[in-house]
């Protein structure tokens, strides 16, 4: 893992199953050593509590929980000082990330290359290798100059170009995408998202 070896993260995991919270941490303990878990929590209100008292670099965020979304915790905490990895079963959800100042986004159950990737792209910011210290971190396919978007169905993300959109449609709080070849993909937000 190169000179990510001398840097001390403070990482925090926020997610409302146990067993997810263990099999988290059991993949960084095995993968990244160097990272120092500093505590879990199991809820919107524990994990604001666990960023105020610990002040983590770095926190794995789940999206849904039982009393809220990980996206309230980013938009509530007084503190920061954190960097967000989304972790979560729900893709429809990775538009949404990227708002809320995400560095990487983890589809459930995590593969371990996507995992690795994504604490690299942490461990290669703060090392400042990385283009600047933001919190937000599109993926180069999402804001690269060929206009293409993003839509979230319920098994994967679609990236199509917007040149190839023949209309949208409004179908009560969903959208749908008319592409060639009489293609249609519905997308779960109201088309005011995409306008």
């Amino acid at each position: 893992m190169g000179n990510a070896q001398s840097v001390n993260v403070k990482v925090g995991i926020v997610d409302d199953k146990a067993i997810n919270i263990k099999l988290l941490q059991d993949m960084l303990g095995r993968l990244f050593p160097q990272l120092e878990i500093v505590g879990t929590a199991a809820s919107v209100k524990t994990g604001l509590q666990l960023i105020r008292d610990k002040k983590p670099d770095l926190v794995f965020l789940d999206i849904d929980m039982g009393d809220g979304y990980g996206f309230d915790i980013v938009q509530r905490s007084e503190y920061k000082g954190f960097q967000v990895i989304f972790v979560t079963a729900f893709p429809s959800y990775a538009l949404s990330a990227w708002n809320y100042r995400a560095l990487h986004y983890l589809v459930k159950p995590e593969a371990e290359e996507d995992l690795i990737e994504a604490v690299q792209r942490y461990l290669t910011r703060v090392n400042g290798e990385g283009s600047d210290k933001q919190f937000f971190n599109m993926p180069s396919s999402v804001k690269s100059s060929s206009k293409r978007i993003c839509l979230p169905d319920q098994e994967r993300l679609l990236f199509v170009e917007v040149q190839d959109i023949i209309y949208c449609e409004v179908s009560g709080s969903y959208t749908v995408f008319s592409m060639p070849n009489q293609n249609k993909h519905v997308v779960s937000k109201p088309l005011n998202t995409y306008e």
